[in-house]
């Protein structure tokens, strides 16, 4: 198995190579700090597996997931990082992680997650955080938002005006509010910052 770990906490990095070094379990364990040497090293190595941070210098985990998805790289991705809020997990499985471990419990886990994630080809996530499961299937569920719902719901989200989003998108001021007031329907939210709140938490766009 081939891995490649992204990350630019060189400590953090440095403790996860050495914990994956001493299983010798693994054929090869690289390792780079930003998205342009991911970039770079996937020109030249076909890698089963990447272990990436959310926070990056020069972009994203998340762009990492896109551009996997892209590239149609045949390869897994665990999610290894800080924030352990619901909204940036939900966000990596919607993107296509298969599994998110946070740097907290990242010692105690990532060995189990990468055998539920490559062995038994499973999602891995702490028990602590089964409910977001839930919450993305009851979400995915309940809602459905078309493309052009998707794309009014974005700069709402993003802070932009009626008038705004009419003149990005070619549309009256009348149709806009008419996608939102459709929005605000699917969500049951009554003011716009609800709205806001509820498209952010959920990831719906």
């Amino acid at each position: 198995m081939k891995i490649l770990l992204i990350d630019d906490h060189k400590l953090i990095k440095m403790g996860i190579r050495v914990l994956l070094e001493d299983n010798k379990k693994f054929s090869l364990i690289d390792d780079c700090g930003s998205k342009g040497e991911f970039l770079e090293r996937i020109s030249t190595t076909e890698y089963n597996l990447f272990i990436c941070d959310i926070s990056l210098p020069d972009g994203s985990g998340y762009d990492i997931l896109e551009i996997i998805k892209e590239k149609d790289l045949d390869a897994k991705v665990i999610i290894l990082s800080m924030h352990e809020d619901k909204s940036y997990i939900k966000k990596a499985f919607k993107m296509g992680a298969s599994g998110y471990v946070t740097k907290s419990t990242a010692h105690e886990e990532i060995l189990k997650a990468i055998d539920v994630v490559m062995k038994k080809n499973e999602i891995y996530l702490n028990e602590k955080y089964a409910t977001i499961f839930y919450e993305l299937y009851k979400a995915d569920k309940e809602i459905d938002l078309s493309e052009r719902e998707k794309e009014v719901g974005k700069y709402i989200v993003e802070g932009y005006t009626l008038t705004d989003i009419g003149e990005k998108l070619f549309l009256s001021v009348k149709t806009v509010d008419t996608y939102k007031k459709r929005l605000m329907e699917k969500t049951n939210t009554k003011k716009r910052s609800e709205l806001v709140e509820y498209l952010k938490s959920n990831l719906m766009l």
